[in-house]
């Protein structure tokens, strides 16, 4: 990697690092909510274990990537991870994914479509610094 997209990486990085280590503290301190979300995907005896087991790696995960420590293996841990959020939605709720597509479309003020928008910009940036840097 050159040096000179060293910068968006590093936006990145640390980017991914606070949405992850703010999902994980949303979650510590929401449980119950954490747990209705997971309840929607696993169900079972697994819940339990499983939320905690979440909200463990997305701390702890979250802040190897802002700390640089470890960040090739927390990336591939978080790129399994969310593939797996993915499928398993896929499998479980295709149909209301489908319907729902439209939403993607519309700007709505709320927290989800603003931290979308953020998550555009700060790809866009990265393209952008890119094709500068060049």
């Amino acid at each position: 990697m050159t040096s000179k997209i060293k910068g968006p990486i590093f936006i990145l990085r640390i980017f991914l690092g606070l949405v992850f280590l703010s999902a994980g503290l949303y979650r510590a301190f929401h449980v119950e909510r954490a747990l209705l979300e997971f309840g929607n995907i696993v169900s079972g005896s697994l819940i339990y274990p499983l939320i905690y087991l979440v909200i463990i790696l997305e701390i702890i995960g979250g802040l190897f990537l802002i700390f640089n420590f470890k960040t090739r293996t927390t990336t591939l841990v978080f790129f399994i991870f969310i593939l797996l959020v993915i499928v398993e939605s896929l499998i479980f709720s295709r149909q209301e994914i489908v319907s729902g597509f439209g939403e993607l479309f519309f700007y709505n003020t709320n927290a989800t479509d603003f931290f979308l928008h953020i998550t555009y910009l700060i790809i866009l940036s990265y393209l952008l610094a890119v094709y500068i840097l060049k």
